[in-house]
């Protein structure tokens, strides 16, 4: 008795596993990408929340704004702008799979957490071509995401 494999079962179970391999690569790809977006989307809303409390609970002369990096790699950054000074508190980049779509230049709150007008945020994945959609809408400051554009 033989212990062992053959060949032919050595190759026949490599080339099962190749096929599964080509069709998962891509499917995975893409969930990855989706993910980024997602989380992207999420820490943009976030910090946006943020930005409008810190707004809300401003000593006077001071402002908070997050200013938009519109070119790769793609962010953008906190900045608190105290009397002729400003300091940057946060940095984010996007992963490289998301981009910024014509986003506004800044968005600040005003003291009692409303934008001076409403905006619209488009980030888009590069690997899927989905798209989400920020909105901070004027009249009351709620920040939500969308998939769907008000346009």
């Amino acid at each position: 008795m033989q212990k062992g494999f053959t060949l032919v079962e050595v190759l026949t179970v490599g080339l099962v596993l190749a096929v599964l391999a080509a069709v998962a690569v891509p499917s995975f790809r893409q969930t990855i990408a989706n993910r980024e977006l997602n989380d992207a989307a999420r820490q943009l809303t976030g910090d946006l929340r943020y930005l409008q409390q810190l707004s809300l609970n401003a000593p006077a002369g001071t402002l908070y704004t997050i200013s938009f990096r519109n070119a790769s790699p793609y962010g953008y950054y906190v900045v608190a702008n105290v009397s002729a000074s400003s300091k940057t508190m946060q940095t984010v980049s996007f992963p490289t799979s998301v981009a910024l779509t014509a986003p506004p230049s800044i968005v600040h709150f005003n003291s009692r957490g409303v934008p001076d007008s409403g905006y619209q945020i488009t980030l888009k994945s590069n690997v899927t071509q989905r798209f989400k959609y920020i909105y901070v809408e004027g009249a009351i400051g709620r920040v939500r995401i969308s998939d769907v554009s008000s346009n």
